[in-house]
């Protein structure tokens, strides 16, 4: 390719946003190859391969990390790589002590970070982690902070409607659910959450509409 390292992976970032993973990844690597120490382009990787659920991702985010050391956002990825997998350990609920351990390693790298009290992404990592350790009142306040920062990102809102469902208030769930889906309409989260959330409220009617909706996402 003509393009320059740097520019790779600036597309590749845009790729990434639009979902566009596979292409991204590849974009990242062909930047990688052709200059090593991009840090950028490894933490492009990572979080590639976190969104995959691939454990490699903390290698990439290591060679970030090698590359450039003041590099504040392949730290935030091997945090989100545990809040991940502190998640799915809450969610299946079998393994109480790894969905523990994975939360304190999440919390430790989140409180590695320089801008934590004002970084949007670092907020709601922190607050999710919360969630699946249950201090719901915690995590409102965080995804608050995180939504007074960046009000329009919907995958704020769609944790803070998170904390709402798994709290019991489901009503507020949806609310903000529906504000999440109204910035993105492709929005697997918000989508899933309102299936789960109408299930709940005994609304097969409409939950069935929103699985729809996800199917239609492929």
């Amino acid at each position: 390719s003509s393009l320059g390292s740097k520019e790779m992976v600036t597309r590749a970032d845009s790729l990434t946003a639009n979902r566009q993973y596979y292409e991204a990844f590849l974009l990242y690597r062909t930047a990688v190859a052709k200059y090593p120490q991009n840090s950028d382009a490894w933490t492009g990787i990572g979080n590639i391969q976190v969104m995959m659920c691939g454990s490699m991702s903390t290698v990439a985010y290591q060679q970030a990390l090698n590359a450039y050391p003041e590099n504040q956002n392949p730290i935030i990825g091997v945090a989100n790589f545990y809040t991940k997998q502190a998640v799915i350990e809450y969610t299946n609920k079998q393994r109480p002590e790894f969905m523990q351990e994975n939360a304190g390693n999440a919390l430790k790298y989140y409180g590695m970070v320089k801008d934590k009290q004002t970084n949007y992404k670092v907020l709601n990592g922190i607050g999710t982690v919360q969630v699946v350790l249950g201090n719901h009142d915690e995590a409102i306040k965080i995804f608050g902070r995180s939504l007074e920062i960046k009000p329009d990102r919907a995958e704020s809102l769609n944790g803070m409607a998170f904390t709402y469902f798994e709290k019991g208030d489901t009503q507020s769930a949806i609310a903000y659910y529906e504000k999440s889906l109204s910035i993105d309409g492709g929005n697997y989260d918000a989508l899933s959450g309102l299936k789960n959330s109408y299930q709940k409220l005994q609304r097969p009617d409409i939950a069935s509409s929103y699985e729809t909706a996800l199917q239609s996402l492929g």
